[in-house]
């Protein structure tokens, strides 16, 4: 996926290439936010978590079925 050319940022105007399906794009965006919101938090999970709107537990299901626990 990469934004297109014209991007106003909406999440709408990414460019399917490669015959993604909607489950590897919603991934890929899930896996960005998280990785984004646990950088912002300093590695703080919790704090993470509720920039995202969810609850710790939630967070670390997410976290396990996109593969990013180290």
């Amino acid at each position: 996926i990469k934004p297109d050319d014209d991007d106003d940022g909406s999440v709408l105007n990414y460019n399917l290439q490669n015959n993604l399906d909607l489950n590897e794009i919603v991934d890929s965006l899930a896996k960005n936010l998280i990785t984004k919101a646990i950088e912002k938090a300093s590695g703080n999970k919790s704090k993470a978590a509720s920039y995202l709107s969810l609850n710790r537990k939630s967070l670390y299901r997410k976290m396990k079925k996109l593969d990013l626990l180290q």
